[in-house]
């Protein structure tokens, strides 16, 4: 009797299971710092200049990082995995970063190969002489 009460009045209105699993993630409160990043679990996100030093709501989850203001979504990046990386959108930056992002001093490729040469031709110091002097 109450499985046939459950086919005619409950089982129409359900609706079925969704087929993406729902992401938990908690919301807290972060300052913009003035390089214009957010700290999240010791990674650094972008968000817009015009947020800087003020407090935003950021929700972490395991596959993303939202940042919201005012209760709009200002940015949104993909969560990094490696701690103390850093996830730059460039159009976020103040013009005068982006130049300096775009400027680069060109680097001698061999310049740490010259310090590891110089570094195998060096004396290995006499440490039986007695205690270090500084």
């Amino acid at each position: 009797m109450p499985s046939r009460h459950f086919e005619t009045l409950d089982r129409p209105p359900l609706k079925p299971l969704q087929t993406k699993r729902y992401e938990y993630g908690e919301v807290i409160k972060v300052r913009v710092a003035p390089n214009v990043h957010i700290k999240v679990t010791d990674s650094f996100y972008s968000v817009p200049c015009a947020l800087v030093k003020k407090e935003v709501d950021v929700r972490p989850s395991d596959r993303a990082v939202e940042v919201f203001y005012k209760s709009q979504r200002v940015a949104s990046h993909p969560r990094r995995t490696r701690l103390g990386q850093y996830t730059t959108v460039q159009c976020r930056l103040p013009e005068i970063h982006q130049k300096q992002q775009s400027f680069r001093l060109p680097r001698p490729k061999d310049r740490l190969s010259d310090f590891l040469t110089a570094l195998k031709r060096a004396k290995e110091p006499d440490w039986s002489s007695g205690p270090c002097r500084f």
